[in-house]
């Protein structure tokens, strides 16, 4: 039997994610959210091997940034997949960030430049949501934001879905 490619592991996500899904995932949205994000395996691989960031935190973060919407736009301006601002798109090579691929790569490659910036996963995911500068003035820390205390542990809880959906799709 033959190895799956990593498109087919992470597109297994949708089936596997489908029954098992723990609570607080569980229900019709996260079905649909689930089979979104499926959809992008191929993009979510490329920007992976690309940027080195693992899949499944990719995965998790489109979750909860914009539930698989590549036509997500916050009040704010965050725009697509990753909900990258216009600025931070353009620095990272995108030049339409409605363009899926083009979100998820820029987005991939500002994540890693934050996880090599501040070594830990969680101040990257705040500086990711709140920005590098507000994990710097709290002195490495998380920001006491309302939204960012509540974005850190949400990514981290959907990063270990993806990533048990993941194993057990090998």
């Amino acid at each position: 039997m033959r190895e799956p490619e990593p498109d087919e592991r992470l597109a297994r996500i949708v089936e596997i994610g489908a029954q098992s899904a723990p609570r607080g995932l569980a229900g019709p949205p996260a079905v649909a959210t689930a089979a979104r994000i499926g959809r992008l395996a191929p993009i979510i691989s490329e920007a992976a091997l690309a940027t080195a960031v693992d899949p499944s935190l990719l995965m998790a973060v489109i979750d909860v940034e914009s539930r698989g919407n590549p036509r997500a736009l916050s009040p704010k301006g965050a725009t697509g997949l990753m909900q990258l601002m216009p600025a931070t798109g353009a620095e990272h090579g995108a030049a339409d960030l409605y363009d899926a691929r083009q979100n998820v790569m820029a987005g991939a490659r500002h994540l890693a430049m934050l996880l090599k910036r501040f070594g830990s996963l969680p101040l990257a995911l705040a500086a990711y949501n709140a920005g590098s500068g507000a994990v710097a003035r709290h002195g490495g820390r998380i920001p006491p934001y309302t939204e960012t205390q509540a974005y850190v542990p949400m990514v981290m809880e959907r990063y270990a879905f993806y990533d048990r959906m993941n194993l057990r799709a090998r």
